[in-house]
């Protein structure tokens, strides 16, 4: 299906992006082509290229996501990123952070641990604190590893009992908390 779309937009002298591309890749062609189109519209199924739309994009009006839901009954969701900017406005500069922390196509993620519940925990005014020390240029390598201990253990919202992961946060594996 996505082929033969693919093909008749391109035949109308459309600009198409295929899924094969890395997210960062379409979502910043997408973003670049702002200026030289009347409206821009992202369509996949992937949650990465709508938090790096809202991340990245400038927020202009004529850029949109189409998300793509498969199952029993294939449907489209249309997102207007401008409204999504809106929304997150408070904290849009800290999406990468738990973005990157969930998992995306550089990092693996926590296992059982999505998007939208991290990025629920930006809401809090401490956990939103200790991703800010990500934005500090001058943070210092032991003010980074701190900061992202108490965002990955608040709440125990990545609990892990026991397992590699503890090691390289510099736990005990005894201890759930830093």
């Amino acid at each position: 299906m996505t082929l033969v779309l693919g093909s008749e937009l391109r035949n109308h002298g459309l600009s198409v992006i295929t899924v094969e591309d890395a997210d960062v890749d379409i979502v910043m062609t997408a973003i670049n082509k702002i200026n030289t189109s009347f409206n821009v519209m992202v369509v996949g199924s992937d949650t990465d290229l709508i938090v790096l739309l809202i991340a990245l994009s400038p927020g202009q009006k004529n850029i949109y996501f189409c998300k793509e839901k498969s199952g029993a009954i294939h449907s489209t969701v249309l997102y207007k990123i401008e409204t999504l900017i809106e929304k997150y406005k408070n904290s849009r500069q800290l999406l990468l952070f738990p973005h990157s922390l969930t998992g995306c196509d550089t990092t693996s993620c926590f296992y059982g641990i999505g998007k939208m519940k991290a990025m629920k925990m930006l809401q809090s005014p401490e956990s939103y604190s200790w991703a800010e020390v990500f934005l500090d240029d001058s943070a210092s390598k032991e003010e980074l590893l701190a900061a992202g201990k108490k965002f990955v253990w608040a709440e125990k919202i990545f609990y892990v009992k026991r397992g590699p992961i503890l090691q390289i946060f510099g736990f005990d594996k005894k201890k759930n908390v830093p």
